[in-house]
């Protein structure tokens, strides 16, 4: 990405917002990329507008938030150029995800942070028999494991809620993986019964 266009870019969309001229809604999905930048001046920049936002629009700003998630992974994916982004980035010995600022904003309540929670999670959520292949988007799944193990969680329930849906979409979508895979296979047993185990757990 050109770095004096996203500037001008990124000024136009922080006006926009100040002045009230477009919803709060249809502003999210770039205020929630630019979070994800790599340049620091536009993340705090970004987090601050996002807060603001919050503290005025909470009810109705986070109704689309995995369509932010989606436009986040876009846009790491132009900045990068090539290949596919991770969905955390190293701070020293720390590692953050990319989209921690929008969890911290997010997680203020817990009905908001949970709903936020089944919305990622439903990502993984593929009906592998039905579907076609170029709509199985893995490095998007990719993006949003590793936001999910990466995030700060503040409880232990927040932790196993997580667990929770994962292990949810396992239980239905695992076992319609393992079934496909079964017939590529032959119906012979996978991985020694390894797969089946997990999709079962």
């Amino acid at each position: 990405l050109d770095a004096s266009l996203s500037f001008v870019c990124f000024e136009v969309v922080q006006i926009i917002v100040e002045q009230g001229l477009v919803h709060p809604v249809k502003c999210m999905p770039a205020i929630v990329a630019m979070e994800t930048s790599p340049d620091a001046t536009y993340r705090d920049t970004a987090s601050m507008i996002h807060k603001k936002l919050n503290d005025k629009h909470a009810s109705i700003i986070h109704g689309q938030a995995l369509d932010c998630v989606k436009v986040s992974f876009e846009y790491q994916c132009k900045a990068m150029g090539h290949g596919y982004p991770r969905g955390y980035r190293m701070n020293g010995d720390k590692v953050e995800a990319l989209l921690g600022s929008l969890w911290r904003v997010v997680g203020g309540k817990k009905g908001r942070k949970n709903e936020f929670i089944g919305g990622l999670v439903g990502v993984f959520d593929v009906d592998l028999k039905n579907c076609k292949a170029e709509s199985v988007k893995l490095p998007l799944m990719k993006y949003v494991a590793e936001n999910l193990a990466a995030f700060e969680y503040k409880t232990e329930n927040e932790v196993l809620y997580v667990v929770h849906c994962l292990m949810r979409v396992l239980s239905t979508t695992g076992e319609n993986c393992l079934a496909t895979i079964r017939e590529w296979n032959g119906g012979a047993a996978v991985g020694g019964g390894d797969l089946e185990w997990y999709a079962r757990v």
